[in-house]
Parts: C-alpha cells; structure tokens; sequence
C-alpha cells in the first residue's frame, strides 16, 4: 500500500522558478490562483505526471518516492487557459502576408512565450494570386504544427472585400469587390474568417457562400448601414469602430447594430491608439460580455534598431510615442501582442483580469467553434498560461502538455 500522502508531498520544500519547469515527470503546482469556467480565480493545487493533468488521488497512487516528485510554490500567480488571437497579421519585423515559412515559425515561438494558444493568421489585402501563395506557405505550418510554437488554427482574411472609402491604410489597387466568381478564385482551405464589406455584396450572395463553407463572414471596412449588416445574417464585426462609418443616432449604422444586437460577436482593439479607453468602457457597459472578443490587430512593426518599414506599398514609421502611421498620418494598426498589453489595458479601463481571460480565450474559441485544448481537463494533455500577478505577464505557456 502506498503510504506516501498528498500532505508528505505538499509539505516538500517548494522551487519558486519555473524558468526550466517541464510538465513531464511527477509534478505539482501549488497556490496557484486558477481561472475556472465561470471567470473566477480559485486558489488551487494541480497535479502532472508526463505531460497529463492529474486528480490529486491518481496522482498519489502513481508516487513510489517522494523524492521524485517536484512541488512549485505558484505564489499566487495565476493560471488561465491559453489565449487565442484572430486578428493578427505579424510582430518584430515578421509580416504573415510575406514571410517565408521559416519566418513565421521564429514569430510563433515568440507567441507562444507570451501566452498564445492559437492564433489565426490575417492577411491584408492583396492580389488574389499572392494570397493564394502565401495561403499555401501557413497551410504548412498549419500541417506540421511543433512543440515550441503557437498553433496557427486557421487565417483570417481581412480583406480584399473592402469599401474603398473604408480601406484605411490599404491600397485601393488591392481591393476586390466581393462576388461569388472572385470569391472561388481564392484556395479557401483552412480559412476560418473573412472581412467583408456588406453594402458591396449584392443580395448578400458572397456572405451566403461563405457561410455555405462554414466560413464565418465579418463586416468590416465598409459604410453599412445597421439594416445592411442585419439583412446579410452576419454575426461578427472586424474591429467594431475601426475602419467603418460611426454611430449615428438617426441614421443606425454598423457601429450601432455591433453595439446593439446581442447576438453579433465583435473584434475589439488592444491598442489605445486604435480604440481610446473610454471607448472600450462603453463597449463594456452595453455588450453582453460573451459577445466581445479582444484582438491585437498587430502589424508587421520593426525588427530591433529599425523605425519603419513597409506595410503593401507603403512606408509605415514608428513615431516617438510608439504609434505605427504611415507618411500621411494613417494609423497602421497595433505594434503589441494580446500577451503585452494586459496589466495597461486593465488599469486603463474597467475589465477585470478575469475579463481580459474571457474576451480573449473564451469567446473566439465559441465564435470559431475551436475547443479549449483541454485547458486543465483530468487525464488530458493540459494547455496553459501562468501570469505573474503584480506584472500581468505570461511567465510560461504549455500547449497540450509542451
């Protein structure tokens, strides 16, 4: 009989680094403040034993000598589900849209480090042919996923079905109307998502066929009308705010249909220079909160010692306060990742950290009907972050057990 007991083995002297800390093996994390389904964070003990998440008694049974197993005092750190980004297009010099395979994987350690489970990788608008070969490049990556790495789930095409008058920092060269015909000339394997202008779509027949894929159509970039957004049976918004006409009191608008049906999922921005606090706030207030997703909407930005760089065909510069503009004055999009900006954009606003946790790794999973990648489920290979409390920044990531 085993007379090792769960005190024997909690009562061992604790490590306080997870700097080198590997589920395999006999593992217990203890004082860890844990994010539970119902977004409350509950001081817990985990167990593991070779990359699987153990109950503490199958644990127990499996321990012949203490002195095998490792105790981690968490120190009230917490622990949540892996997060889960749609909306980003590249970090540090690294564009989805452009860079070789090779590339991509360097990006995708460095995701992983900083608390992302998945992401779907989003590209800008483009000749239909360069989409399809750089489609082609993340489907491999999608294929031959690695231990070290975020997982790609998908991509997200945000664009070319663009209002020209709503297009942002993209060329109009790029830009595509959305048809059914232009929509078939693109290799749509693995595409989760796609931005779609829906005043431009006539009879809403290019929405109709994306759904027909199980591809979910978001409106974005466009001038339509709340009815417009409501006739086409959309039930996401790119970037609610961003990159389309604003609320109107008389004449509803998409901002207006985004902030007003419970039923629309909607992107939010990060990034203050793309969406102000106070703006966020209001979201809050109004939204049901399984309805809004966070997003980074990260660009490709610079590699270190570089201030601009070229986003399509044009030169983006990194101005003195950190904003990404290009020579006009365009907002280029976000320069941080989700797993960078927690501990401003809760101090920044009303959302709790357990907000934070749901709007980026509950509800894009519902929307894309992802799993949670087992998270912490008993017996399972588990997929989580551990944040230091005072810093709100991810200290290690595991996906399914690596």
């Amino acid at each position: 009989m085993n007379s090792i007991s769960l005190n024997d083995i909690l009562s061992k002297t604790a490590r306080n680094s997870f700097r080198n800390f590997k589920l395999k093996g006999l593992n217990v994390i203890k004082n860890a403040k844990v994010y539970d389904k119902h977004g409350v964070f509950a001081n817990k003990t985990l167990f593991f034993l070779d990359n699987m998440s153990l109950s503490s008694d199958t644990f127990i049974k499996s321990v012949s000598n203490l002195e095998d197993v490792n105790v981690f005092d968490c120190k009230n750190n917490y622990i949540t589900p892996t997060m889960i980004d749609q909306h980003i297009h590249g970090k540090d010099g690294i564009d989805f849209n452009k860079n070789s395979e090779a590339e991509i994987r360097s990006l995708l350690v460095e995701l992983k480090a900083l608390g992302h489970g998945e992401i779907l990788a989003s590209l800008t608008p483009d000749k239909i042919n360069n989409l399809n070969l750089q489609m082609d490049v993340i489907r491999r990556i999608i294929k031959n996923p690695k231990s070290n790495e975020t997982r790609i789930s998908g991509i997200n095409l945000e664009g070319p079905f663009f209002s020209p008058e709503k297009r942002g920092i993209h060329s109009e060269d790029m830009l595509i109307k959305p048809t059914v015909d232009e929509i078939k000339k693109l290799n749509l394997d693995d595409v989760k998502l796609v931005t779609i202008a829906p005043e431009l779509d006539k009879d809403y027949e290019a929405t109709n066929y994306l759904k027909s894929l199980g591809i979910i159509p978001s409106a974005g970039h466009c001038e339509a009308s709340a009815e417009q957004v409501r006739n086409s049976g959309i039930n996401c918004i790119t970037h609610l705010f961003n990159g389309m006409v604003g609320y109107n009191h008389r004449i509803p608008t998409i901002v207006n249909e985004g902030l007003e049906n419970d039923n629309i999922y909607i992107e939010v921005n990060t990034a203050f220079e793309l969406l102000k606090p106070k703006t966020i706030d209001l979201i809050y207030k109004v939204k049901p909160h399984d309805k809004i997703i966070l997003i980074s909407d990260a660009i490709k930005g610079v590699k270190p010692g570089e201030d601009h760089f070229i986003m399509g065909d044009k030169r983006v510069n990194i101005e003195a306060d950190g904003v990404a503009r290009d020579e006009d004055g365009v907002l280029a999009g976000a320069i941080k990742s989700l797993g960078e900006v927690a501990k401003e954009f809760i101090d920044s606003t009303l959302l709790t950290f357990g907000d934070f946790i749901k709007f980026t790794t509950v509800n894009s999973r519902k929307l894309l009907n992802l799993d949670n990648q087992n998270y912490l489920n008993i017996n399972k290979k588990p997929s989580f972050v551990i944040w230091d409390k005072d810093t709100l920044k991810p200290i290690k990531t595991f996906i399914k057990g690596e």
